[in-house]
């Protein structure tokens, strides 16, 4: 039970989403949200269920609640063994063509193309979806 909950209230963006008791005259079953759509909410205190002498609590759906909006975005999964290819299939290449080649602009053109194809033999782009606005982290991601 807490009993003086502006302490955590103060320290966390948390409210409290009803304020009715729950036990008798009592508060005894605080239940906190950072959704604001559930802090407006008008919960509803219902007859005990079975044996149990608190109240039942109804949270009706927060209309304002959708689910989220998706956006695709292409990432590569870069493994251990997938960085060894790489670096070995790099070390390997012939890169006779860019010496050879006169005009710089080609010769980056070149570069890139050889380090793509490396990539996407190795570890190929895959579409992902995540919701928008969020940050996708992951511990594939992130090597």
């Amino acid at each position: 039970m807490i009993s003086n909950t502006s302490s955590l209230t103060s320290l966390l963006p948390l409210h409290q989403i009803f304020d009715f008791a729950t036990c008798g005259n009592s508060k005894l079953d605080p239940v906190f949200t950072d959704i604001q759509e559930y802090v407006t909410s008008r919960c509803i205190c219902l007859s005990p269920i079975l044996n149990n002498y608190h109240c039942a609590i109804e949270i009706p759906p927060a209309s304002a609640l959708r689910p989220s909006k998706y956006q695709t975005v292409a990432k590569r999964t870069v493994t251990a063994s997938a960085k060894i290819a790489i670096t070995e299939e790099l070390s390997r290449h012939n890169w006779r063509d860019i010496y050879d080649e006169l005009s710089v602009d080609k010769k980056v053109e070149i570069f890139q193309n050889r380090v793509s194809q490396i990539f996407d033999k190795h570890c190929p782009l895959r579409s992902m979806r995540k919701p928008e606005g969020k940050p996708l982290l992951t511990s594939t991601l992130l090597q």
